[in-house]
């Protein structure tokens, strides 16, 4: 998820793992993931007090450690063999505003007009 700079990883039973990224997705896999995976996946992620709660509420959410001033939450639901994690990543502010404004001078494609066209194409 941190790779492709996307906001969510998403894991679901029987579909395949992929990325939020903007408005998009990105699949990580040709594979579906199955229950045996799955469940692996929520031991590894949550400390046992949060599988505790998991199963008896059927949800839990969990703070996991930071990485590079991003903070990251997983939210997992689970009915039976039905089982449902997003790993949702939090930019840190600092991280959010770079994105968000890019100086015309730093940016890498540049808007060009074309004296015989009517219309701006994008350049790199």
């Amino acid at each position: 998820m941190v790779r492709a700079d996307g906001d969510a990883l998403v894991l679901y039973v029987g579909e395949r793992p992929y990325v939020v990224v903007g408005t998009g997705t990105l699949d990580l896999s040709t594979q579906i993931l199955n229950l045996e995976a799955m469940t692996g996946m929520l031991q590894q992620l949550l400390p046992s007090a949060a599988q505790d709660s998991l199963e008896e509420f059927g949800a839990v959410e969990h703070r996991l450690p930071s990485h590079n001033a991003d903070a990251f939450t997983v939210v997992a639901a689970r009915g039976g063999d039905d089982i449902w994690i997003e790993i949702r990543r939090r930019r840190s502010a600092a991280r959010l505003r770079s994105r968000l404004y890019r100086p015309p001078h730093l940016h890498p494609r540049r808007w060009s007009l074309n004296p015989r066209q009517r219309w701006c194409s994008w350049r790199a």
